[in-house]
């Protein structure tokens, strides 16, 4: 009898220990998938992330292009003989305000040279006729 029972209590403590072992696969899983999952959801999140960056970097450049247009043009009128891409200037630390006065200052701190081109050539000639033919312009009015 007592065989039996020892038998018995062996059996029921391996029933126990199989069931506390199942019970304890079922919480690994558990804990495996809410890991998966909270994995999943950081990854997506680091997915936005990087998209909205990858658009603000898009944006940036877009500026950075008008930026580099406006300082060419003024670069162009004030008649720089040395390409803008061959010099080191920063186009981001410019006074757009003054624009020209800034490219004017780091010209002069480069020592480069530039030569203004005329805006209105045809004006140039005028002014030459009109001391050819001896006259004036006086208030809008032509004098002899």
């Amino acid at each position: 009898m007592n065989k039996e029972i020892i038998e018995k209590n062996e059996s029921l403590e391996e029933e126990k220990q199989l069931d506390t072992s199942s019970e304890l696969n079922d919480l690994k899983e558990n804990l495996f998938s809410i890991e998966v999952e909270e994995l999943k959801k950081s990854l997506e999140e680091a997915k936005s992330q990087i998209a909205e960056l990858e658009k603000a970097r898009k944006e940036n450049e877009k500026y950075e292009n008008h930026l580099l247009d406006y300082v060419k043009k003024e670069w162009e009128l004030l008649g720089v003989k040395k390409p803008l891409n061959k010099t080191n200037i920063d186009i981001k630390t410019l006074d757009y305000k003054n624009l020209r006065k800034s490219i004017l200052a780091f010209l002069d701190k480069e020592g480069l040279a530039f030569e203004p081109i005329s805006i209105n050539p045809v004006n140039r000639k005028i002014d030459s006729d009109n001391k050819v033919n001896n006259v004036r312009i006086v208030n809008g009015i032509v004098i002899k």
